[in-house]
């Protein structure tokens, strides 16, 4: 694998925050689809899904992330650009090895190297 320790530690699909991004996702789908109550696609409700999958794979390869730069909230500012591939897993469009795979490599690529080497505010909400 990519950048990370070969024996990186796959974390535990978790069924019960998989239901968690959906029911948020179709909360924002409803709005989308033309339903008067609004919802803020910027409050940090609607992305705590992101976030609490976020903890779950920073808890699992916190080591590995930080030696390549990474603090908590840059990754989870990193997460969010994945959120595709999360909707996708929870739509049951990825297998879970899939989108770790995904994630893995992404962590190589454009968007995370831009995040690491921009002075992005590290304090405060992502």
């Amino acid at each position: 694998m990519l950048g990370l320790d070969k024996n990186f530690k796959i974390p535990k699909e978790d069924e019960i925050l998989k239901n968690l991004v959906l029911s948020m996702w179709v909360e924002v789908g409803r709005v989308r689809l033309g339903d008067q109550t609004p919802v803020n696609l910027d409050s940090p409700e609607v992305w705590d899904s992101v976030t609490t999958f976020a903890q779950g794979i920073w808890d699992s390869w916190k080591d590995d992330l930080e030696v390549k730069g990474f603090t908590k909230i840059k990754f989870f500012r990193f997460m969010k650009y994945l959120t595709d591939d999360i909707l996708l897993w929870a739509y049951d469009r990825l297998s879970w090895g899939e989108l770790i795979d995904r994630i893995h490599k992404a962590i190589e690529g454009p968007i995370a190297k831009d995040i690491l080497d921009s002075n992005y505010r590290t304090t405060g909400r992502y």
